[in-house]
């Protein structure tokens, strides 16, 4: 029976060599009994971390990031695993774009827009920028019966701890805080004067 596995790897995961992830990565595995393949896109060689650069498809995530934050296996058809493997295999041929954008063009759009092929993600769903922040919308699919093969499996406390934090984590709440303790930092409050004393 074939098998999809939705993997996410959250920020600062250790890869097979010893560094961070600095910004985490989504990817599909696919499975037909008997070999395993691994789907995912970000950016090329050198640009890794950057949110804007040449893009690459990658067949070995799996060797690359050994450990986890998440991953979900679902039973799937023959067609729907050819339609993931097809898109998988050749993506540009299916209209995705090979330049990497962190925003619209990353690993998370590579992997929705490869489940949508296997008509998982009916609704085109796009994603989370952040890979992590994807796993409650993963957690939705399911098998045409209902039914996982193997259900969601989390990293423990760090997990939980994370839906806490989560919020805080999007990019463009990080960009207003900076920006106001950098306006707070930089201009004088009125009425003070700075550098000599008041008259």
């Amino acid at each position: 029976m074939p098998t999809v596995t939705i993997h996410i790897a959250g920020r600062g995961t250790r890869l097979a060599d010893g560094s961070p992830s600095m910004a985490g990565h989504m990817w599909i595995g696919l499975e037909n009994g008997t070999t395993v393949h691994s789907y995912g896109f970000g950016p090329a060689g050198a640009y890794e971390g950057q949110p804007f650069a040449p893009g690459r498809f990658y067949d070995d995530d799996h060797e690359t990031y050994p450990a986890r934050h998440y991953q979900k296996r679902i039973a799937i058809s023959a067609s729907q695993y050819e339609a993931m493997r097809d898109f998988g295999r050749e993506p540009a041929r299916y209209g995705f774009a090979s330049y990497y954008n962190g925003f619209t063009n990353s690993c998370v759009h590579f992997a929705w827009k490869m489940l949508e092929h296997g008509g998982l993600n009916p609704t085109h769903y796009e994603g989370d920028v952040w890979p992590t922040n994807n796993i409650d919308h993963a957690d939705t699919i399911d098998r045409p019966d209902g039914r996982d093969v193997a259900g969601p499996a989390r990293a423990g406390t760090g997990a939980r701890l994370w839906q806490w934090l989560r919020p805080l984590s999007q990019w463009w709440v990080i960009r207003i805080v900076v920006g106001l303790v950098r306006a707070a930092v930089t201009r004088p409050w009125p009425g003070i004067v700075v550098g000599r004393a008041a008259a």
